[in-house]
């Protein structure tokens, strides 16, 4: 999964949304994501900064946006995001029943271009792009189940 890209985005018509490309380096000429969860409709749309936001694709994905981050320039490193990765642990790893794999995405600041084109909701606007920087992911062991409220995440 270390290909996997993330973009976070906002639709011309209203609505936001995380679009998963899948063993992909990066989305150049409008392709269609493998995956879209939307986390908020139009009107709407989400801050994404300041708070986590938590999408479910295939397995949890939480983001941890610094506040201002929308000022930032096109590159700009602007906060981490975590996957919880069950497949990559041995049954029961150290004995504890709850442990967790984590992928560790950075989060840049993308240059507000259009994504792709959905028919309905008009562009979708690149916001932030995450990138998976865990190759093999990064291992994170936790006796209690993932809270994505209680506290920053890094």
């Amino acid at each position: 999964m270390a290909n996997d890209n993330i973009y976070l985005v906002n639709y011309d018509n209203g609505g936001s949304a995380m679009c998963l490309y899948n063993n992909k380096a990066w989305s150049v000429s409008g392709e269609m994501p493998d995956q879209v969860i939307f986390t908020s409709s139009a009107p709407n749309y989400t801050t994404w900064e300041g708070q986590r936001i938590t999408g479910n694709l295939w397995l949890p994905f939480i983001t941890n946006i610094d506040t201002g981050s929308n000022t930032q320039p096109a590159g700009a490193q602007v906060g981490t995001a975590q996957q919880i990765r069950r497949s990559i642990l041995p049954p029961n790893l150290a004995n504890i029943p709850n442990a967790r794999g984590w992928a560790v995405y950075n989060i840049f600041r993308d240059n507000n271009r259009a994504l792709y084109s959905d028919p309905t909701l008009g562009n979708a606007i690149s916001l932030y792009v995450c990138t998976d920087v865990s190759f093999p992911p990064l291992l994170d062991l936790y006796q209690t189940p993932l809270a994505p409220d209680s506290g920053k995440s890094y």
